[in-house]
């Protein structure tokens, strides 16, 4: 060749077995590879749709036991109330038992131990025999000692007897000082007698 030109020489290879196999496959072996891919990510997505079904299912599960672990926390404080309040007005009984056990107790202690108390007798009249009955039996005084040492010849007993006069005796309306004055008189007649 002459100066000035350029030559090239180019020169071809013939490709060995394994060596960019994949620029020699046929269109059948690419079309079972996207097949064979496809199905591959067709699965990956079923996956993913069960695991996220499986995701929800046990979300709701979890929400349900948690409902119902609200609904008995609810129905047990509702019940621990009930409690309390019964518990509170059987406090309040017990004190108000307490107080009238108390009161009985007091009762029992002011009342005579004696049982039930006798009957008291009232005078409902003015010369009944309960008010004669005393001034009867009333000491002599000093005026019917000398009234009767100076008779003498009387009997002890007359005073008594001129007191139960069969007026006073009977309850016939005679008052009892008027019974008095009478024997009073009596007695002071007797020492001008033994006088005379």
């Amino acid at each position: 060749p002459d100066e000035g030109q350029l030559s090239i020489d180019i020169s071809v290879s013939p490709v060995g077995p394994g060596e960019d196999s994949a620029f020699l496959q046929t269109p059948a072996a690419n079309t079972a590879a996207l097949l064979e891919l496809e199905e591959s990510v067709k699965k990956l997505t079923e996956d993913r749709e069960q695991l996220e079904r499986t995701r929800l299912a046990t979300r709701d599960e979890q929400d349900n036991r948690e409902i119902q672990l609200l609904e008995k926390e609810t129905h047990l404080q509702k019940m621990e109330s009930e409690l309390e309040s019964k518990q509170t007005v059987l406090t309040e009984v017990r004190r108000s038992l307490a107080l009238d056990q108390a009161r009985c107790i007091a009762m029992m202690e002011r009342t005579p131990r004696t049982g039930r108390s006798s009957p008291e007798n009232f005078a409902l009249a003015v010369d009944s025999p309960s008010e004669r009955e005393p001034a009867a039996q009333a000491p002599p005084s000093a005026a019917d000692e000398g009234a009767s040492s100076g008779a003498g010849a009387e009997p002890e007993g007359h005073v008594g007897e001129d007191t139960s006069a069969p007026g006073a005796a009977d309850g016939g309306g005679e008052d009892v000082h008027a019974v008095y004055e009478m024997d009073w008189a009596a007695v002071q007649a007797a020492p001008a007698r033994a006088a005379s």
